[in-house]
C-alpha cells in the first residue's frame, strides 16, 4: 500500500506501479474534483473509491464521479473499517477478464488437485504475475515437470501459454487506459521489448493493438485467448 499527498504524486504512483485499487480523498488539494475526474478518465482499468465526509456537497460529488466510473464510496466514521476495505479488494478480480477465462476453463481446472487449483487462482490475482513456467511452478511449490504433467492430464495445455495468457489479459486491461503509453504497459506486464508484446497481442487476439484498445467484446476475447492457451504449439 502506498500513500500520495497530492494529485501529481498519485498520478506518478499509478503510472509507475501496479495499482488495482485507489482510495482517494477529493480534498487532498485545491484541484479536488477536476483532478479526480481526469484520473478516472485516464485509468478506467483501476478501481477508484471515494473517501469523503458526510456533508451537503457529498451527493453532487458522488454523482459527478459515478458518471465517470467511480467504483464505491467510503464515508468517514461510518464505514471506514477493515470489512469494507476487504469487500472492495474482493470485488477487484471481477472487474477483469481473467475470471471469465477461468470460468471458461472450469472443467479442466476441476481436474487439478484442489490445493494446486486454489494456489493457481491466488497467484493469477497477484501483481506482478509470474513471468515464466519455471516461476509459476516455484510459486505453486511443485517441480516444472510435475506442473507440465498435471496440466497435460487436465487438458489445460502448456503452463507457459497459461502464464503468457494471464499476462496478455493484464496488458489488455491496461490498453483501455488512455493515460498509459504502450511502452509503460509492456513494462508493467513484464515485457522488456514492447514490439514483442505487440506481436503476442495481435497473434492471440487476432486484431491490431489499436483495434484491441477499443474492443469490449469480452466473450470473443475470452474464446480467442482460451483457444490459444490450450493449443499445442507447432513444432
Amino acid at each position: 500500500m502506498m500513500t500520495a499527498h497530492n494529485w501529481p504524486e498519485l498520478h506518478g504512483i499509478i503510472t509507475s506501479h501496479h495499482a488495482d485499487l485507489v482510495i482517494f480523498d477529493p480534498d487532498i488539494d485545491a484541484s479536488g474534483l477536476e483532478s479526480a475526474l481526469r484520473l478516472l478518465e485516464a485509468f478506467p482499468s483501476i478501481a477508484f473509491v471515494l473517501y469523503t465526509q458526510l456533508k451537503p456537497s457529498t451527493a453532487r460529488l458522488i454523482h459527478r464521479l459515478a458518471q465517470r466510473g467511480l467504483m464505491d464510496v467510503i464515508v468517514q466514521q461510518f464505514d471506514d473499517n477493515p470489512r469494507k476495505i476487504q469487500g472492495l479488494l474482493d470485488e477487484i478480480p471481477q472487474r477483469r477478464l481473467l475470471p471469465l477465462v477461468l470460468l471458461s476453463l472450469r472443467d479442466q481446472l476441476q481436474r487439478l488437485p484442489e490445493s494446486m487449483r486454489t494456489c493457481i487462482e491466488h497467484i493469477l490475482d497477484m501483481n506482478p504475475l509470474p513471468r515464466s513456467a519455471d516461476a509459476f511452478a516455484r510459486d505453486i511449490g511443485v517441480s516444472r515437470q510435475h506442473l507440465y504433467d498435471t496440466f497435460r492430464r487436465a487438458g489445460l495445455g502448456s503452463p507457459r501459454r497459461f502464464v503468457i495468457g494471464a499476462r496478455l489479459l493484464k496488458a489488455y486491461s491496461y490498453l483501455r487506459d488512455p493515460g498509459r503509453s504502450f511502452g509503460s504497459i509492456a513494462t508493467a506486464v513484464g515485457w522488456t521489448d514492447p514490439d514483442a508484446l505487440r506481436k503476442y497481442l495481435e497473434q492471440v487476439f487476432q486484431m491490431p493493438v489499436a483495434t484491441l484498445r477499443q474492443t469490449s467484446d469480452n466473450e470473443a476475447l475470452v474464446k480467442r485467448i482460451v483457444h490459444w492457451m490450450q493449443a499445442v504449439p507447432k513444432a
